[in-house]
């Protein structure tokens, strides 16, 4: 059994930063300085926890009136595969529509563009290197946000 939810603030979002921590810093190398940071704090915090455990993390943050960024995808390495980061970018992109957004933005890792692209994500501009990872700047328009189905269909 899962659930999916929705948090607000640093001291109820402690187990989605532990599930970024464990991702981006522990497995993938990044720094650990940056990986929390100012807009944490006024994050709408995704979580998908399995028999009490999180095991997948997204936020979503406002850039500016009608414009929201979805970011720190991150899913536990034995939870993948299983759908997980799937229904966290569903999560995400459905309360950014529901707020209002306009325009919903992420920067995703090259390796995993195409993931983004099936939901209706286009690249924005060039790639660029984070720590030494290369990462896409990409941006879907609210009436071009698609839910595929989940085998794969449009």
């Amino acid at each position: 059994m899962f659930e999916g939810k929705f948090v607000q603030g640093m001291e109820a979002a402690k187990p989605a930063l532990a599930v970024r921590w464990a991702v981006f810093v522990e497995e993938q190398g990044f720094s650990g300085d940056k990986e929390v940071d100012e807009h944490d704090a006024l994050a709408h915090h995704g979580m998908i926890n399995v028999g009490g455990k999180t095991v997948a993390a997204g936020r979503l943050i406002m850039e500016k009136p009608g414009v929201l960024r979805i970011g720190r995808i991150a899913v536990l390495k034995e939870y993948r595969g299983q759908g997980y980061g799937d229904l966290m970018v569903r999560m995400l992109l459905d309360r950014a529509l529901r707020y209002g957004a306009r325009e919903i933005l992420v920067n995703g890792q090259e390796r995993v563009a195409a993931f983004y692209e099936r939901f209706g994500f286009k690249r924005c501009g060039p790639n660029y290197d984070e720590e030494g990872c290369p990462h896409v700047p990409m941006s879907v328009q609210a009436e071009d946000v698609r839910f595929p189905s989940a085998c794969g269909a449009q």
